[in-house]
């Protein structure tokens, strides 16, 4: 079980899929992480936070401005799962918001 901290730009579409989304992390000098995993991984939780100071929403690939589980403005946030018998996987994932701003999620595979 490994515990995952990723974060994906909106971009100007409005609405991002966190699997193709992910951010790759800055290397610094001494810092022993690797590339972030990509692609469409298998998560039994997910916690999905908005930092930015415009709404988002958090839903699947028909997530709009009106359509969605509202993530508030600032540090709004949704817990999806534990997913005990099923999983999902990153790709099922949506947020619609400002092009631009950051949404953060952690992820338990």
């Amino acid at each position: 079980m490994a515990n995952l901290i990723g974060q994906c730009t909106i971009p100007a579409s409005g609405k991002v899929q966190l699997s193709t989304g992910i951010q790759q992390p800055t290397i610094t000098t001494g810092v022993g992480i690797g590339p972030f995993p990509t692609g469409n991984l298998y998560v039994q939780q997910l916690i999905v936070q908005n930092n930015a100071a415009h709404s988002m929403r958090l839903g699947d690939v028909t997530v709009s401005s009106t359509k969605g589980i509202v993530l508030g403005i600032g540090a709004g946030s949704a817990n999806a799962g534990g997913f005990i018998n099923y999983g999902s996987y990153l790709s099922d994932w949506w947020v619609a918001g400002t092009a631009g701003d950051v949404v953060d999620f952690l992820y338990i595979q």
